[in-house]
């Protein structure tokens, strides 16, 4: 009896700790699923050009920048970005170089990334303004690759001399940060079916693993052997449920 209570302990601290874990783990996911096809490079950018656009979801917590440079290899063009709200508190800021050395496109152009980190923005639909501005330091010109069509998360581009432009997009990429039980209800809203099917994959991991235990290991006709059961099937479950997490795929 003493070493069922055992494993009965046992089994609630490694459930209550997986749990704990899980529900913190955090993953980040694409936000901005279109695939944006540059049509001209704007510059070289004098002073600053401004992107607003709209956040399309909740816990956006990265922004990637496309940018080129006309500069040499060796010393790069300098750049300065900033995140704001549109009431002008600033959000992110990085400073940094542009080096004509990047990756190519399909259509044989080339651009490096810079990335914008911070806190989840907890709010949908929030209008953002993003500030490219040219810094000191470096040779050569900033360029800013552009879309031209459809407004991209209904923005609006500012370029250096203030003017709006409602059909020119930056190649801007969004992440949102998500917890389990975030990405779960994101899932219920997008795909029912699918959501329904992995809780019920999970509820059978559970039983199954209580069963085994249960009904084959150490029996439930009491109160410590029940716990043992329920309490290492559910932590299998949720250890179960973590790796799955951790490995869906990001597309």
């Amino acid at each position: 009896m003493g070493r069922v209570r055992g494993a009965a302990a046992v089994g609630v601290l490694v459930l209550t700790v997986l749990a704990a874990g899980f529900l913190q783990y955090t993953r980040n996911f694409p936000a901005t699923f279109d695939k944006p096809a540059e049509t001209f490079a704007f510059g070289p950018v004098v002073g600053s050009m401004f992107q607003e656009f709209t956040t399309p979801v909740p816990y956006i917590s990265q922004i990637s920048v496309p940018l080129r440079s006309a500069g040499e290899d060796g010393k790069g063009v300098g750049v300065n970005l900033r995140l704001m709200t549109d009431a002008g508190d600033v959000i992110a800021s990085a400073q940094s170089r542009v080096f004509r050395t990047a990756i190519v496109t399909a259509t044989g152009e080339s651009f490096s990334r810079r990335v914008l980190s911070f806190p989840a923005r907890a709010s949908g639909g929030e209008r953002l303004r993003l500030e490219i501005q040219r810094a000191d330091g470096g040779a050569g010109d900033l360029l800013v690759p552009l879309q031209v069509g459809p407004a991209r998360l209904d923005g609006i581009l500012f370029d250096h001399d203030g003017q709006a432009h409602n059909n020119w997009s930056t190649l801007i990429d969004l992440e949102q940060t998500n917890r389990p039980l975030t990405y779960l209800r994101n899932l219920f809203s997008s795909d029912p079916l699918t959501a329904a099917g992995v809780l019920a994959a999970v509820g059978l991991v559970a039983f199954s693993v209580f069963v085994i235990i249960g009904r084959v290991l150490v029996g439930t006709e009491n109160i410590s052997r029940f716990i043992v059961a329920v309490s290492w099937g559910m932590a299998v479950a949720v250890a179960v449920s973590w790796l799955s997490y951790a490995l869906v795929p990001v597309t």
